[in-house]
């Protein structure tokens, strides 16, 4: 008798995914990131579930935020925010921010229409049998591919023309016809010298393309590393109303990082994300949501803990002021995790919450 190996069963999960997501005529530019976006937020359904991630509607969500999407996909973040665009624009993806990080919902692929839906149910026309084909067809269907790859690529209404009265010459259907399109062999270098003096074109106008490329690449990031001050303030503006910082951490909080970021985007989004990270990190210590919106006396904490980091810094009293700002911050958030946990029964509106000074 024969053992299972833990190596066995690992062979034997698979992710099962819409086959609409590889056959559908909506989504063939996806790319392959795109794909695998999709495919790793589809295989955790299931943990969306247990984590009790279902809306109001009994809509399943998953919370992710970039880094834990690169951390899933092993996709750098450029590549991982492309790859979300393009689940959004064909209607695969909804972001919805609630403030401190985005809800994401997945949705399945939808046929495009009726026969798009038969061919995808019929799983023997999924690829065509070619097996028991004559010399004859196998030639007339070759040519049939040469003369459409021949087409001007510069007209392409033209050539999806022709080769689409060509194909339906050949009793293609439409979705056979694309197949054959989109695999037209445009390596035309072998044909003629004609042809090898438009391979030559097309590369001078690429390279004058990629020239051009590269300097209005340079032009934009200089315009967009200028530290202009009044740029500077609107980015911060915008970051703060993207994440309702005003009503996670209260106005106060939030004046006295715009004052100490001095008109800086960057100083500004460190405070933010030791603000967001403390959060999360006391959420992973005590077992519990932390909700900081629209509490006042937590508010109050978190600025008079602001102003003491500061103060302890200038008074010489810390050695690393990043890591000490954000150890308290976290014990803020965590304090309240505690107060609450002890007064859970209790009503609300009959308690004050006593934070305490973690930096005295």
């Amino acid at each position: 008798m024969s053992r299972t190996n833990i190596k066995d069963l690992a062979q034997q999960r698979f992710i099962a995914v819409p086959k609409l997501l590889l056959y559908g005529e909506d989504y063939k530019e996806l790319s392959g990131n795109a794909f695998k976006v999709y495919v790793a937020l589809y295989d955790r359904f299931t943990l969306s579930i247990q984590n009790n991630w279902i809306d109001d509607d009994n809509n399943v969500y998953f919370v992710y935020d970039l880094k834990d999407l690169e951390e899933i996909t092993s996709m750098k973040e450029s590549a991982l925010r492309t790859a979300r665009k393009q689940l959004k624009e064909v209607g695969l993806l909804e972001e919805i921010s609630t403030g401190r990080n985005y809800r994401l919902y997945l949705s399945l692929p939808a046929p495009k229409n009726e026969e798009e839906a038969k061919y995808i149910i019929d799983d023997n026309k999924t690829f065509e049998d070619t097996s028991s084909w004559s010399d004859e067809e196998r030639k007339a269907k070759s040519d049939a591919m040469k003369k459409n790859s021949n087409a001007d690529k510069t007209s392409d209404t033209g050539k999806s023309s022709v080769a689409s009265e060509t194909l339906s010459s050949q009793g293609y259907s439409n979705l056979e016809k694309q197949a054959i399109l989109e695999n037209q062999v445009s390596d035309t270098g072998k044909s003629s010298t004609n042809d090898t003096n438009l391979m030559k074109l097309n590369k001078d106008i690429k390279d004058i393309k990629d020239q051009n490329n590269d300097e209005q690449n340079r032009i934009i990031t200089q315009s967009f590393d200028n530290k202009n001050q009044k740029n500077e303030m609107q980015l911060i503006e915008q970051h703060i109303q993207n994440n309702a910082m005003y009503a996670g951490y209260g106005e106060q909080t939030v004046n006295l990082m715009k004052t100490y970021s001095f008109g800086n985007y960057d100083t500004f989004k460190i405070y933010s994300d030791k603000f967001h990270f403390g959060l999360e990190s006391a959420e992973k210590e005590s077992g519990k949501i932390i909700n900081p919106y629209h509490k006042e006396a937590l508010h109050d904490q978190l600025a008079k803990t602001f102003k003491n980091v500061i103060m302890k810094h200038k008074a010489g009293k810390t050695n690393n002021v990043n890591n000490y700002l954000f150890v308290a911050i976290k014990n803020v958030f965590l304090d309240l995790a505690r107060f609450e946990e002890s007064i859970e029964n209790k009503p609300e509106n009959t308690i004050d919450i006593p934070l305490y000074n973690w930096l005295d």
